[in-house]
């Protein structure tokens, strides 16, 4: 996340405290994460809460067009970064963070486009009713993983960035832009936003989970 310190790859870099509180930051929610996702009762997915909204007066076709600006939004947020930074920008562990999250809404508007497919294909609203009961396959677990880690993954990034370094930059380390910003900040939005949106109300406490444990 530091991007134009010439020392930011020597070992005496990673040998400094801040590093050694962010890795306790990542280690002990993760540990937390893992003793209570044992505890939990693998959740009953169905297939249509991928991409039906939780909303009952909202068409399908929202939230596929939400996630589909979300990946085009930062896509170019992350060729931005690239462009200006160049290929050294992914030693660091926002730039990751922020291709999961591009990855989990590429996979969630393949996923809507095909439920909304089906939906005005059949344009039937009883026809939901038989969706409901199907179970989710590979890609729909698949897309829940991919939920969840991005989860928790933004919030310790963002926590980490603007709780420990910016606070406690040197002078010259690094200097906050708009595009710095945005890259540790619209992660989150999205995704709370696609919290707010969707239809996974059958995994209430893995979505309490991702707001709370991590």
């Amino acid at each position: 996340m530091v991007y134009s310190n010439e020392e930011s790859g020597s070992l005496e870099y990673f040998l400094r405290w801040q590093v050694a509180v962010c890795a306790l930051i990542i280690i002990l929610p993760t540990i937390g994460a893992f003793v209570l996702l044992s505890r939990i009762q693998k959740p009953h997915l169905n297939s249509s809460d991928l991409w039906i909204p939780c909303w009952k007066n909202l068409n399908p076709v929202w939230l596929l067009i939400y996630r589909a600006l979300v990946v085009f939004c930062m896509s170019w947020l992350l060729y931005e970064v690239t462009i200006l930074y160049g290929a050294p920008v992914f030693f660091f562990y926002t730039q990751w963070t922020f291709m999961l999250v591009i990855v989990y809404f590429v996979l969630g508007t393949i996923i809507s486009a095909n439920g909304c497919w089906k939906y005005l294909k059949t344009a039937v609203v009883e026809s939901e009713e038989d969706n409901v009961k199907e179970r989710a396959g590979f890609w729909g677990y698949l897309m829940l993983i991919l939920y969840q880690t991005s989860g928790g993954a933004v919030m310790l990034t963002d926590i980490v960035f603007w709780g420990l370094l910016l606070p406690f930059q040197s002078d010259g380390q690094f200097s906050l832009t708009l595009l710095i910003g945005c890259i540790h900040g619209v992660n989150l939005l999205f995704l709370l936003l696609d919290t707010a949106l969707n239809n996974l109300v059958s995994i209430i406490w893995l979505k309490i989970m991702f707001l709370v444990t991590f």
